[in-house]
């Protein structure tokens, strides 16, 4: 029988029989939050909007199967055919740290997963085509699978395919359809998705032109923590009327008042 080492976050590292090294939940939660803003604002990475399955590494115990050559192997046969463990494997992959980096056998865990359905494995393989890691960058490829997952109503693929339709990468330039799939996003509390629907309403792009409007999503992307929406508000300040923001902020007491859409996955 291949031997079996079990790495545990809470409270040691095993590895054949020895203890290597103890990691509090808030180190790892430190460490991989690190990792992921590290790997969203590398240069080449500036484009998609979120990894899914990422917060599933908060989990109080989280355990992952490593063989005697160091691999991550699946618990069972069931495990080994599950798309959420492919796609926490593969952002294992994806990110380093605990296991090497490699980002073909993140792909090939993304892949399967999202073959299977899995619309956080649909996400992530989209944004990995996007990115070109470990595959050839392809936005006619990466609109393919954002689209897939878009369906599913995954937030971070909504907006992302949002992005590609209003920059028209790998797509037909479509303000409309942009504006339609950031609409579907920021329902379900995407700050960035909130965000892109303000400029749009701000500039007129694929909506009718409206300051109230753009105000409103802002104000409530500010609500949420994104700063850059707090900064925007704070230009529109200086432009709109009173009447017009006081408007807008009562539009922003309605909309919070109303429970967001989440997705769940299957």
């Amino acid at each position: 029988m291949k031997s079996i080492d079990v790495i545990k976050k809470n409270p040691h590292v095993i590895h054949q029989g020895h203890i290597l090294y103890g990691m509090s939940l808030k180190a790892v939660f430190i460490t991989v939050t690190i990792l992921i803003y590290a790997l969203l604002f590398l240069p080449l990475q500036l484009e998609a909007c979120g990894w899914a399955g990422e917060d599933e590494f908060d989990e109080e115990i989280e355990e992952i199967i490593i063989g005697a050559d160091g691999k991550p192997v699946p618990e069972t046969e069931n495990s080994a055919e599950d798309p959420a463990t492919m796609t926490r494997l593969g952002n294992m992959y994806r990110i380093g740290g605990s296991i090497p980096k490699d980002y073909s056998k993140a792909l090939k865990l993304y892949r399967k997963a999202a073959e299977a359905g899995f619309a956080d494995a649909q996400n992530n393989l989209a944004s990995m085509y996007e990115h070109g890691m470990g595959v050839e960058k392809n936005y006619k490829e990466s609109a393919k699978w954002y689209l897939k997952a878009a369906e599913q109503e995954e937030e971070r693929a909504q907006h992302s395919l949002g992005m590609l339709y209003r920059d028209g990468r790998g797509v037909l330039n479509d303000l409309q359809e942009a504006a339609g799939w950031f609409r579907k996003s920021a329902d379900q509390g995407h700050k960035g998705a909130m965000r892109d629907m303000g400029t749009m309403y701000w500039e007129g792009s694929g909506v009718s032109r409206s300051d109230v409007r753009a105000y409103m999503w802002w104000k409530i992307a500010a609500h949420y923590g994104d700063k850059k929406s707090a900064e925007l508000c704070d230009m529109a300040d200086k432009k709109m009327s009173s009447e017009s923001i006081a408007k807008a902020n009562q539009m922003v007491r309605q909309k919070l008042g109303q429970p967001r859409q989440r997705r769940v996955n299957p």
